[in-house]
């Protein structure tokens, strides 16, 4: 809990943030100057004396209030939580601590699973993978390697050998999953980027396109164990071959679009949890988000994956669809 307080507090006190707190504390300080002006004004000295000086007396106090007014009121914007109204489909954005979330968790890795953190440094201790690595499976990563090939090879899911690559030599297709329980908790693994032989993962955009497509599919097979699925935002994090330009908003329109999407033909799960880290946070435009609800409410039925699928791989921008919503 005190982790999540700390990670609500760092989110908030970013530079626009705090330039929005002392904008308000500023026009606090000078209203109460007009304010008690216009009392010693108006008003005989015996009643405004006491109250300017009541007010003078108090003003660090009052000034902290508002500081935490407005604190709150943020916030209440490090969430958010819609119900798609044509479907029985929530999707909830969160900042919050991803593993320790109710619900599967979907965890990206590079399409050869490569678990090594250590000696070839293959995946960054940092990343969610990397993360997920060192907490469960830290003093035993034979151990998770060994439970990724079982489960793949039970399910006979395919793959592909290439001799040239630095770590594991076998390549799975963008969007492959497995499912793993450890500890009581259900975790999904899936093939998010490409190895590179110079140990490197990349993703092009139009992979971006396929993967989403790929995983939704994939995830109405093994049936996801819990209502609810929390996920990240997929590539948040710099990776090589995504264009400057494809924004992390970007990223969450492509994520909630074809999530909704593909759930208008298969239950995938009752609740995708969309987990942001507060530099994620950061890059959040929330009026944007609530305008794609607007839209989605509005236009899902309109829409199909394939259509929608066919356009942005041509390169169409889905933000213009969003002009004039709210």
């Amino acid at each position: 809990m005190m982790k999540y307080i700390l990670n609500s507090i760092k989110a908030q006190f970013s530079r626009g943030h705090l330039w929005i707190v002392t904008k308000a504390i500023f026009s606090f300080i000078g209203l109460s100057v007009t304010f008690l002006q216009a009392l010693e004004y108006l008003l005989p000295k015996e009643y405004s004396q006491p109250i300017v000086d009541f007010c003078k007396g108090n003003l660090k106090y009052e000034i902290f209030g508002l500081a935490i007014i407005v604190f709150v009121y943020n916030w209440k914007r490090l969430g958010y939580l819609w119900k798609c109204r044509s479907m029985e489909v929530t999707i909830e954005i969160k900042c919050c601590d991803f593993f320790k979330q109710e619900g599967s968790k979907l965890i990206q890795f590079p399409d050869t699973f490569d678990t090594d953190i250590y000696d070839k440094k293959l995946v960054k201790k940092s990343s969610l993978n990397g993360q997920f690595i060192v907490s469960f499976f830290g003093d035993s990563i034979q151990e998770l390697d060994q439970k990724i090939y079982e489960t793949l090879d039970a399910n006979n899911v395919k793959s592909s050998k290439n001799p040239k690559l630095k770590g594991k030599k076998l390549v799975y297709s963008i969007g492959t999953v497995m499912h793993l329980e450890h500890q009581g908790q259900n975790y999904i693994l899936t093939a998010f980027s490409r190895m590179r032989p110079n140990g490197n993962s990349s993703m092009s955009r139009i992979t971006y396109t396929d993967f989403l497509s790929a995983l939704w599919k994939k995830l109405a097979v093994i049936n996801v164990k819990d209502e609810t699925l929390n996920i990240t935002v997929f590539g948040a994090s710099s990776i090589s071959g995504l264009p400057a330009d494809f924004s992390y908003q970007d990223k969450l329109h492509e994520i909630i679009k074809s999530f909704l999407l593909a759930s208008k033909n298969q239950r995938l799960c009752k609740k995708l949890r969309i987990c942001m880290t507060a530099d994620d946070y950061r890059q959040l435009d929330y009026e944007d988000i609530k305008s794609l609800a607007a839209y989605f409410d509005s236009h899902l039925s309109q829409l199909d994956l394939k259509s929608s699928h066919t356009e942005r791989r041509r390169g169409v921008s889905f933000k213009p669809l969003l002009k004039g919503v709210l």
